[in-house]
């Protein structure tokens, strides 16, 4: 912040000395944007358009305070004076893009995410946030292409390894997924969401030995997993995924009781409300359930392992594909005994 602080006296003195200069205005408003001073910044940016309502890089200062208050609207109108005084400013394009995914408009986002890297395509963070948009519309491969081309642009871009991470995660390929992690936590050791990446590729890759018949390959997977998730519930106590991936660990390494709490902690979460994450937990739930059951020889457990799974096939929407849940009810009530249901539950599957 020092530097900007400096910045801002030369620019107080640049306003003292030149007070009908737009260009002064403009770079003390830069200053004050940097210090966080939004008020002060709108401010200047205000007097420069005053002095000349041209001035593209005013409306553009604007726009981004506007941004840093999540005042989309006014962030649009920004960028809109600014693309019609300047129709190929990629800044422009960029910052409008920022605002139509927040107001949750993807398509139009998208749109201007493509403009502004057809007219500068060297700007890391727009091919990682477009990468980021198609990421949301499921194309993985497709924002793989921006990854990579954000962290060519940017090798030490951390946000872009992570996300490039992601998209490998997505996409099965745990391996190089875990080595861009792992080059993120060199660059920043206590990056949550690194951390919360590794433990989804270590539960890709412990899926992959077990279907092999690695038993303890994918048990060593399965324990790192564990530990990476609780390292990024240290920063993200409230993310109700990573507690999800920390119970996926924990019933993946046979710790049933503690699964099913993990489970639980995610249904008290106030963030936890996604349709999707309350069909996948009461699932999980009812499948650890039914294993501790199993393995207790406790028919209580077993009973709600059945509740949970009948708590999820009602909350399951009619694009769910419902085979693994009817399948755990299945055997849930075949363990209970329930021999004509279980066969209904199986033929169902």
């Amino acid at each position: 912040l020092g530097q900007y602080e400096r910045a801002l006296e030369d620019y107080e003195e640049l306003v003292r000395l030149a007070p009908e200069s737009a260009v002064a205005y403009r770079l003390r408003g830069d200053a004050h944007l940097a210090l966080e001073r939004y008020e002060e910044a709108i401010a200047d940016y205000e007097q420069a358009l005053e002095l000349n309502p041209e001035f593209v890089e005013a409306h553009l200062g604007r726009g981004m305070v506007y941004a840093e208050q999540e005042a989309w609207d006014r962030v649009l109108q920004a960028c809109e004076a600014a693309v019609q005084l300047d129709p190929v400013n990629a800044a422009a394009y960029g910052l409008r893009a920022e605002a139509h995914s927040a107001l949750e408009d993807p398509g139009t986002a998208l749109a201007d995410y493509c403009r502004a890297i057809g007219i500068d395509n060297t700007q890391s963070y727009v091919y990682l946030r477009r990468g980021l948009l198609y990421a949301a519309f499921g194309e993985h491969q497709q924002a793989l292409v921006d990854y990579e081309a954000a962290v060519e642009l940017e090798p030490t871009l951390t946000a872009g390894y992570i996300a490039r991470g992601d998209a490998l995660v997505a996409l099965g390929d745990f391996d190089r997924a875990l080595w861009d992690y792992d080059h993120a936590l060199e660059m920043e050791p206590e990056n949550p969401f690194a951390h919360r990446g590794r433990g989804l590729a270590y539960l890709g890759l412990g899926d992959g030995y077990g279907e092999r018949g690695l038993e303890d390959k994918a048990g060593e997977s399965y324990q790192h997993a564990l530990e990476a998730s609780e390292r990024a519930l240290e920063a993200l106590a409230d993310d109700p995924w990573v507690h999800w991936q920390r119970g996926l660990a924990l019933h993946a390494l046979e710790r049933y009781d503690e699964a099913v709490q993990a489970f639980e902690q995610v249904l008290a979460l106030p963030d936890a409300q996604d349709p999707e994450l309350s069909v996948t937990l009461y699932g999980e739930m009812g499948e650890a359930l039914r294993l501790w059951g199993h393995t207790d020889n406790s028919p209580a457990r077993l009973r709600e392992a059945l509740q949970a799974l009948n708590r999820a096939l009602a909350l399951a929407p009619d694009t769910y594909d419902r085979t693994r849940l009817l399948w755990s009810r299945g055997l849930t009530l075949s363990a209970l005994e329930s021999y004509d249901e279980a066969v209904q539950a199986f033929d169902q599957a």
